[in-house]
């Protein structure tokens, strides 16, 4: 299995990825304009599964058309496999607060909070998924979508972690937190994704 720290260590060590980041991270505070930022990041994500560069590729290689087709993919995949899954998770402690008239307190937000490492799961192996072939469809593939959630759940929950408490502690300027985060869960679940025998991943 990769070493999340060592993957830390590696991406913010590389020449000029603070500026590539800034960029990235402004753009996703603005609606629609976003996706540039997603494409950008799916776009990382293709060239990392392709070539194990690590590097983050440079903005003005990249046409702005393709990054929102790119973008699109991403917010899709993002939208059905990790914020349904939030949004679930809070439905069900809502009802669960609700039916038990408040009297358990912040315990009725489990289902929450176990959707807060069950939804990167989820993300980031339908992202793999996609990346693995070029295939939309593949993304959605609910079998196999589990099994790589399921075999990369444990050690993700250390890197689910920290995309949380970055998001909690720098929510003011979420869109730089969402970039960062985003781009480091990837870098690290590629090449756990990677690392992962197929044989050993539980069968549904």
């Amino acid at each position: 299995m990769p070493s999340f720290d060592a993957v830390i260590r590696r991406l913010f060590g590389q020449p000029g990825w603070t500026s590539k980041a800034l960029l990235g991270g402004a753009l996703c505070f603005v609606p629609v304009v976003n996706l540039l930022a997603f494409g950008y990041l799916m776009e990382y994500a293709f060239r990392l599964r392709a070539t194990r560069d690590l590097d983050l590729p440079e903005w003005n290689d990249l046409g702005w058309r393709d990054l929102i087709v790119r973008g699109l993919y991403f917010a899709a995949i993002f939208l059905g496999t990790f914020a349904l899954p939030l949004f679930f998770g809070w439905v069900l402690s809502r009802v669960l607060d609700t039916l038990t008239f408040g009297l358990l307190g912040y315990l009725s937000y489990v289902p929450l909070g176990l959707m807060g490492f069950v939804a990167p799961a989820l993300f980031l192996a339908s992202l793999h998924l996609y990346v693995r072939e070029g295939m939309f469809a593949d993304a959605w593939n609910l079998r196999e979508l589990l099994r790589l959630a399921v075999a990369g759940a444990r050690t993700l929950i250390i890197p689910s972690l920290a995309f949380w408490g970055l998001m909690a502690l720098a929510w003011p300027v979420y869109g730089f937190a969402f970039f960062l985060g985003a781009w480091v869960m990837i870098s690290y679940s590629t090449a756990l994704f990677l690392s992962i025998d197929p044989h050993q991943m539980p069968s549904f």
